[in-house]
């Protein structure tokens, strides 16, 4: 006999389990004690049970019950044990709040009351927090949606910033200086989340929010009341990363994703302050792989060159000429 104690469910019959549970249940297990050292005894309907417990295995059982006799294991020990491994972990559990309650502190600090507070005390007041306080809400939502399973992962990050920027707003529709630096810290936030999936080749996971701030915050860059050099540089760097995503190794179903998107993202209105355009084009020529997507991206340019004042649709020209 030599099984670990916290797995009884495996490795036990299933018939002494069910009979070892009812009896534990119904409070048969009068008494339990260690005899000697890593020898247990335990009384079971009336029944002396033996088990011998190196740190964490289970080493040898007995009972003086026919079923034991019989079979080498029966209720009674089940019992028994099932009634040693609660004791054992209520043992730990009271030790452990014991050393955190000796525990003293100098100083009043944040680390002194995570280690002090409980996991659902602390998940109450962060939940409590968030309902009354935007920023933090906002912040929170950034950090974790990666951690929770949606059907489409470009959803969750939509609704973030979706929120920042209705939040952001003025009456006018303008994105006020406050709101601006609240859009610009949200998308480095998400900007150093895509870098470290693309980092560990998770391209599925780290496209997704590429295209959600491609889609929601470079169209508002001529938009804020605000310094826009901050936000120029980062939309520079949103397509530096994109630029190295579609460098890589991706998926030919992915890349055909991406291209998809920004041909269709290029032609916004939105997209042309800043000469911001000239960066889709840039990506557009890397990814156009065959005859037929070089000429629906040259179709493109055309339409484009028609309209007034378009610098990228020019800067694209060029880079054709040469």
């Amino acid at each position: 006999m030599n099984f670990l104690l916290r797995n009884l469910e495996l490795s036990l019959a299933e018939t002494h389990l069910l009979v070892g549970e009812k009896l534990l249940e119904e409070g048969k297990v009068s008494s339990i004690f260690e005899g000697e050292r890593n020898l247990w005894v335990a009384q079971v309907d009336g029944f002396e049970t033996e088990m011998q417990i190196t740190p964490t295995r289970v080493r040898a059982c007995s009972c003086e019950c026919s079923v034991f006799i019989a079979e080498k294991m029966c209720g009674h020990v089940a019992a028994g044990l099932l009634a040693l491994r609660r004791l054992i972990s209520e043992k730990k559990h009271r030790s452990k709040n014991l050393k955190k309650q000796a525990r003293t502190y100098q100083k009043l600090t944040v680390n002194a009351i995570l280690d002090q507070v409980g996991k659902e005390e602390l998940s109450a007041f962060v939940r409590n927090y968030a309902r009354g306080n935007r920023n933090f809400s906002i912040a929170l939502k950034t950090r974790f949606a990666g951690a929770v399973p949606m059907s489409d992962n470009t959803e969750k990050y939509r609704q973030v910033l979706d929120s920042v920027i209705k939040s952001s707003r003025k009456k006018s529709g303008a994105i006020s200086a406050a709101g601006a630096k609240l859009i610009l810290a949200t998308g480095m936030n998400l900007l150093g989340q895509a870098t470290d999936s693309i980092a560990l080749e998770h391209y599925a996971d780290g496209w997704p929010v590429l295209k959600v701030m491609v889609n929601k915050i470079v169209p508002i860059a001529s938009r804020i009341e605000y310094e826009a050099s901050p936000f120029i540089a980062f939309v520079d760097e949103l397509f530096e990363l994109i630029q190295k995503l579609i460098s890589l190794p991706i998926p030919p179903g992915l890349k055909l994703e991406i291209w998809d998107f920004l041909l269709e993202e290029c032609v916004r209105p939105s997209h042309r302050g800043y000469n911001i355009g000239v960066h889709f084009y840039d990506l557009l020529i890397q990814l156009a792989d065959d005859k037929a997507q070089s000429e629906i991206l040259l179709a493109t340019v055309e339409q484009e060159l028609k309209k007034q004042n378009l610098y990228s649709a020019i800067h694209f020209a060029k880079l054709l000429a040469t």
